[in-house]
């Protein structure tokens, strides 16, 4: 699940506060990573476990007005397209999703602790187009009740800033990986297979062995080596003191320069591109202009004093 972008991001995160607290060891900032990591894995299963949490809201709510004592014929006999979605029970009944919750006992009631988030979504839901259209189907097929949920995901959930809030003070990480992690859960969906059933498999936390090889050994290199690499930035900063350059930015590079020297497999415009564009993200409009430029310079170094044995993008 966790791609090469979101991992340089984690690493960029980790080394920065590492760069910024005096008492971070390698060792703690490694478990930092490892640990968000696994904390952005736990927000793609929170967001997956929505599904039969709003059902079941539903649900309560369609008989909460079948009780009422002047109910009417509609609310006598509700349409339950919704309440019975084929895809909704399918993700109640994964095996992966409810063992996940059963060996992570502090989400198992997460959304319990939060109906009021439960409730206000479901009456966005209610309130949309995409709703009323799905519950005017007579016979909804397993495909139309797929479609319903990735139509919320997509375009309900999207810079939906009640569910952002919620989602605000549970982890450090939760929010900036919101974007990420919203679209690997519209991704599980869109996987889901009507036969595959209760087995259905949900994303890996990395999808390969060397991408968390990637994490790890990224993070160990920027901060074993550190003083080099800061020094060969540091070579660059004409009328400017090391000190006085955004921890932000020098952190980003620190995170360049590793990957550039240890990836040999990755070519350097790629690991060059990729860094600029977390500048965009996490630091000030000039950085990435700055940072490019002073990477570009540093590559052209290595490559002259033959220090450099990189794959060339062509």
């Amino acid at each position: 699940m966790l791609n090469r972008p979101l991992i340089r991001t984690k690493v960029v995160q980790n080394l920065y506060c590492f760069n910024q607290q005096a008492d971070k060891t390698a060792t703690t900032v490694q478990k930092d990573l490892n640990n968000s990591c696994a904390e952005t894995y736990d927000l793609y299963h929170t967001m997956l476990q929505l599904i039969p949490e709003i059902t079941h809201e539903a649900e309560l709510r369609t008989e909460a007005l079948k009780e009422k004592f002047f109910a009417t014929e509609e609310e006598k006999h509700p349409k339950m397209n919704f309440v019975q979605n084929k895809f909704a029970e399918q993700v109640f009944n994964n095996r992966e999703l409810a063992h996940y919750f059963e060996d992570n006992k502090k989400l198992k009631n997460f959304w319990s602790t939060h109906m009021e988030t439960v409730d206000n979504l479901y009456q966005q839901i209610r309130e949309s187009s995409y709703y009323a259209a799905y519950m005017a189907i007579d016979t909804p097929t397993y495909e139309d009740d797929k479609t319903i949920w990735r139509q919320i995901f997509s375009k309900l959930f999207e810079d939906n800033e009640f569910l952002k809030s919620c989602f605000e003070d549970e982890a450090l990480y939760w929010v900036s990986d919101y974007d990420t992690v919203l679209s690997f859960t519209i991704k599980t969906i869109k996987r889901f297979r009507e036969e595959i059933g209760a087995e259905q498999p949900l994303l890996p936390l990395f999808d390969s062995e060397d991408d968390h090889r990637f994490a790890v050994d990224l993070l160990k290199d920027a901060i074993a080596h550190g003083e080099e690499y800061r020094a060969l930035i540091n070579q660059r900063l004409i009328n400017w003191k090391l000190e006085r350059l955004a921890v932000m930015d020098l952190a980003i590079m620190q995170t360049a320069v590793a990957e550039i020297m240890t990836f040999s497999q990755i070519p350097i415009q790629v690991s060059i591109n990729e860094y600029i564009e977390l500048a965009k993200e996490y630091s000030s409009e000039q950085s990435p202009k700055f940072i490019n430029g002073i990477l570009d310079d540093i590559v052209k170094q290595l490559k002259a004093e033959n220090r450099l044995l990189k794959a060339v993008l062509v």
